[in-house]
């Protein structure tokens, strides 16, 4: 056989295509086996994600909603504070402008019985001119007195209006924070 062309292959007729298509096979159920572990493993991975996720949105749900209070507290006790300083103020105002009406009256009617000491040494038109200088004097300090009074009685309506403004607040806030812990509600 020289120059001819032999059949050199060590396969039988059929072995070895069927061995192929054995190997063949057992590679492909072994790709769909590692396939389907992977997409097995894929979804596990996508329902960690979603649940990490959603467990992450519900802290920082939480968080928000303490940040939330905690503001709405800040606030109401800013509120409350401003309230309360703004009523002592006044209140003190008040006071302490009575108690200066009260000190300047006294003064001045002590340098009345001075000044009537003094008129006795002088001439009765003297007297009588001063007297009546400081009658005068003393009616515009009643009526300033009066008008001191007036105002502090308005104030003590204001402070009465500003406590009643601050009780219904108090009480409106309340059943705002009831409705929004209260389940179901979409405020809390």
């Amino acid at each position: 056989m020289a120059g001819g062309y032999q059949n050199t292959s060590n396969y039988a007729k059929g072995n070895g295509w069927h061995q192929a298509r054995q190997r063949l096979e057992y590679l492909e159920s072994t790709v769909a086996a590692i396939k389907v572990r992977h997409d097995a493993e894929i979804e596990r991975e996508k329902n960690k994600q979603a649940e990490d996720d959603r467990i992450k949105k519900e802290k920082e749900d939480e968080e928000r909603r303490a940040k939330e209070k905690l503001e709405r507290e800040e606030l109401n006790k800013s509120m409350m504070d401003n309230m309360n300083k703004r009523l002592v103020d006044i209140v003190c105002l008040a006071l302490s402008g009575k108690r200066l009406d009260e000190i300047d009256l006294s003064h001045r009617a002590e340098a009345l019985r001075v000044t009537v000491l003094i008129a006795k040494t002088q001439t009765n038109d003297d007297v009588l001119a001063k007297l009546m200088a400081e009658q005068e004097r003393m009616k515009v300090q009643l009526d300033e007195a009066a008008a001191a009074r007036r105002r502090l009685e308005k104030m003590e309506q204001e402070i009465q209006i500003l406590r009643q403004s601050r009780d219904d607040a108090k009480v409106e806030a309340e059943a705002w924070r009831q409705e929004a812990i209260r389940p179901g509600s979409k405020r809390g």
